[in-house]
């Protein structure tokens, strides 16, 4: 070991193996938020299809049937 390096290049530092630690987790934590995001989207459009859907069947529910009366 010379200066904190080893024979093949890397660092031994645990200060900077805190540092590779918290890199990781920092990136786990964007993958994680992302995929909330996906889900939450999704979760957004569903509700906002259920709400068209039944906003629509109050709309047509009360109108006559169009060949009733014929």
């Amino acid at each position: 070991m010379i200066d904190g390096f080893l024979q093949d290049g890397s660092i031994e530092d645990p200060l900077y193996d805190q540092l590779e630690q918290a890199m990781a987790e920092a990136e786990n934590s964007r993958f994680e938020a992302s995929e909330e995001a996906v889900r939450c989207a999704k979760e957004e459009r569903d509700v906002v299809e259920a709400i068209r859907k039944v906003y629509f069947r109050s709309q047509t529910t009360f109108l006559p049937h169009p060949l009733k009366g014929r």
